[in-house]
This record gives structure tokens, sequence and C-alpha cells, in this order.
């Protein structure tokens, strides 16, 4: 069934048929249980709510893209999810009601009156340990998509530094930095903009500049990036009127400074410097790494030729090794190309999963950062295949460290399997092959085997959590009448 207009403001059902689902004009689902959280005084007033049909064996009501947002401004509510059905051009929409009843939003004017932007890009909450979520994720879609015209993730109460994301999808985290080497935190002021902060401890003011900074006075409230709105201060600890002002007028900001030459110019001058800053890292990286790798094989050279005179059959594997090291000690460039060899193929998405990389000093050390695809991990229990989420992994070759981050996992799941909160992860039967690969700077097998490992948890040691992530769906089937 799909809803139609039959007075001002109110929804009646009717049947439909799957061929009006189009590219152009697709229909979306709204489950009957996404409903409930609503009051049933306001639904009343809009559609009956028993009146509902089943689809993908699920309750649910049926909208055309009108009559969808016309349902959100009559009941009031926020799209917080999206997902495909198994029908094509048919979605699925979870709705939430806003819960400020007190926060009249019209006072902000046209921005907040198009729910139109809000459906057209896709927009998620990620990793929210805050309140008020239903009440930002209104502000900031139907503010910024409008400006942006692509997806958004919102992401709250990380307290913790996080690199510029890439790609297409625009980021804002709240409560972080993108200055991945600043861990002195400051009390925030009292107010900005005369606005209350109502959580002023550990908020993050940035050493190296990213992007542009808004600033209140002296102190750094926000930093915009090209794909990303960094907020320094727990903006949604606790979802106050204040709070919700304060997003308001950043998300103004950022519209505003994104229609301007300054941004464009601010940009361009950033990534010349990135660029130059992860020339000389690389350059760090090859050439301090290069003597020490070339002794390091002409001891483990000579070990593996007498190891080979002594029992050259029994020493197979062992004079594998010699005829590779031989081949690295005949030309001293040879690490160095492949390195650089290596490097190319990530940088150029030759390498499965990987959609980009990027150069930087974590924890001080010269780093590489390589971002993911979504990962598709299976339980070996029952073939089933849950989407894990995209991932920043960091490679440290000085220490021999390499680090986790789940950048879209939902606020939902509490644990990431065999991964801790500061990254560290429980290796298993991998880890020898890791650390080696590290130290022999085989960045392409590390990187490799690292999404290899995200891909397969072990639910019998340690691989707990893995039912807690979205279940892949089947493929969208053809639509049927």
């Amino acid at each position: 069934m799909t809803a139609t207009v039959s007075s001002p403001g109110m929804l009646t059902v009717r049947p439909f048929n799957l061929d009006s689902a189009t590219d152009e004009h697709p229909l979306f689902v709204v489950s009957a249980k996404s409903l409930r959280y609503f009051s049933a005084h306001t639904m009343r007033d809009v559609i009956d709510a028993h009146s509902y049909h089943y689809f993908e064996e699920e309750a649910a009501y049926v909208f055309s893209l009108d009559e969808l947002e016309l349902l959100m401004e009559r009941i009031d509510g926020v799209a917080v999810a999206r997902f495909p059905s198994r029908t094509k051009n048919v979605e699925w929409i979870w709705l939430k009601p806003r819960k400020n009843d007190s926060f009249d939003w019209r006072e902000f004017g046209p921005p907040l009156a198009d729910a139109h932007a809000m459906l057209q890009y896709g927009f998620k909450t990620a990793n929210w340990s805050g309140r008020g979520r239903n009440d930002f994720a209104y502000i900031v879609s139907r503010i910024l998509s409008p400006a942006l015209k692509r997806p958004i993730v919102l992401s709250g109460g990380y307290g913790r530094p996080l690199v510029v994301p890439t790609g297409d999808t625009f980021h804002v985290y709240l409560w972080s930095t993108a200055d991945r080497n600043e861990h002195s935190q400051i009390r925030a002021p009292r107010d900005a903009w005369g606005y209350r902060m109502d959580f002023r401890d550990n908020a993050f003011q940035p050493n190296q500049k990213n992007g542009i900074f808004l600033r209140y006075g002296g102190y750094i409230v926000a930093e915009l990036c090209e794909n990303a709105l960094y907020v320094h201060h727990n903006l949604v600890r606790y979802g106050s009127i204040d709070e919700y002002r304060l997003m308001v007028k950043l998300c103004t900001d950022v519209v505003a400074l994104l229609g301007s030459g300054e941004f464009k110019t601010n940009m361009d001058d950033i990534r010349q410097r990135q660029q130059k800053m992860q020339q000389e890292i690389f350059a760090t990286i090859v050439e301090s790494g290069i003597p020490e790798r070339s002794q390091r094989e002409s001891f483990e050279l000579n070990a593996a030729r007498e190891n080979a005179q002594l029992a050259r059959k029994a020493f197979f594997a062992a004079e594998r090794r010699v005829f590779e090291l031989e081949q690295a000690q005949l030309d001293p460039d040879v690490v160095r190309r492949r390195f650089e060899g290596e490097i190319a193929k990530l940088q150029q998405g030759r390498v499965g999963l990987v959609k980009g990389i990027s150069f930087g000093g974590y924890g001080g050390k010269p780093s590489l950062h390589v971002f993911t695809e979504e990962i598709i991990m299976t339980d070996p229990r029952n073939n089933l295949k849950y989407r894990r989420g995209e991932y920043e992994i960091i490679l440290n070759f000085s220490e021999g460290e390499i680090l986790f981050f789940n950048r879209t996992k939902s606020e939902e799941i509490e644990s990431d399997p065999h991964i801790e909160s500061s990254g560290d992860a429980c290796l298993g039967s991998v880890e020898g092959d890791i650390t080696e690969y590290l130290a022999h700077y085989e960045v392409e097998a590390v990187t490799t085997l690292a999404i290899a490992f995200l891909q397969s948890p072990n639910p019998y040691d340690g691989g707990y959590g893995i039912e807690h992530f979205p279940l892949v769906k089947e493929e969208p089937t053809e639509k049927v009448a």
C-alpha cells in the first residue's frame, strides 16, 4: 500500500503497484514499528496507524517522495536511517520524532523548511554517545544537505582526534579535531555567540591547520575541512536548547563558507601544504628504512645461506629466502622501487577495498593511513554476512605497529570484534605475518592481510558482537507488479 492526500495534512492508504517505482520516482517504506515512537494523538490527525500492510514480511507503509515529505512535516519527524529493500527502487526509511517541543525551529527560517534535501541525499548518525541525536540529525541534515548535495554522516561524542576523511561523504565530527598530533585539551569558554557551552571540559584546540577555523574570540569552536566539520567540544552532552542553537549557528556559517571564494582558496593552499608534507614523510620513511633493512637483510642472507648449505632439502624455505634476499642485495634500490610502486598502487585504487591513503605523523612517528571501502565480514558459524563498516588502518613502520579504527560503526554497536577502542587489535594467527610485512615495508601485503583480518572475525576467540552489526540483505530483485 502507498499513501495519498485525502484532505489537508491527512494521509490515507490505497493499493500501489511496484511498477510505479523508478530511478526518478522511488518509493519509500516506513516501518509501522518506526511510527510507534510518535504519539497516538499526532498520528491520528495524519494517518490511520492500523491500516498498514506487509512488505518484505514487515508491517509498513509505502510513500512517494512528496508523500513522505508531507508525512515528516506533519508529524515533525526525522529520518535517522535509510537503506535499500530487496525490491529495486524501493528504500526503507526509519523515522523518529524530535523530542524537544520547547524549541521553535521556525525561528531559523527557510534553511529548516525543506525536507526534500534530507531525503534526496544519504544521511545517517554513527558512534553516538550524547543526547539529542534526533534533533541534531534534523538540524545538520536540513541545513547542510541542500548546500553540500552529497551524503552526510553525523558522529557524536568521539572525544579523540580523527584524520580528515576522503571520498564523497561529508562527516560532522562532534568533539574531535583534525590535528592527529593534538593531545592537549583545554576548558572551553562559558559561551560562544551568546549560546551557553554546556560541557566545557576537555575541548580540543588544534595546533595544525587543516581547514578554516570558526573562531569565537581566541577560542577555535570548530574547523571546516574539505570533507568534514570538526566541533572541538562535546556539543551533544545534554541535548539542550543552547547546544541546538550553537549547532544551527555552526551549520549556517558552514553554508556561507562553502559558497565563498575563501573556502576554495584555503583548501587549495592546504592541499599544496599537505602534498609537500606527504612527500617529506614519504622520503623519511624510505630513506630511514632502507639502510636498516639493507643491513638486516645482509645478516639474514648469510644465515639463510648457512642453513641451505647444511641441509638444502630440509631447509627449502630458507633457500627460497636466500633467492629473495639475493635479489635485494644485487640492487639496493630494489626495496625503494618496490615500496614506491606499492604506494602508487594504493593511491591509484588498485588494491582491493582500498579507496585512499594519506601520510601522517600519528603518535609522533611517520605513518601511513589506509582508508577502506565498506568491509563485509562473514560469521563462520552460519555463513551470514554483516556490514562491518569503513576502516582507517594506520601503519607505523618505525614501531611495527598497526591500528584499526571503524569510521562508520553505528552507535548501537558497543564492541568491534578483536579490536579495542584504542585501535589495538588481537591479530591471532596473522600477527607474525603482519609484523614481518611491516618490518620489511611490504605495504601491499600488510594492507591486504589487514583487510582479510577484518573480513574474517573468529567468534570463538574474542570475535563477540558480530551479530550486532547490520546484516547484509539479499540483492534487490527486479520489481514485479
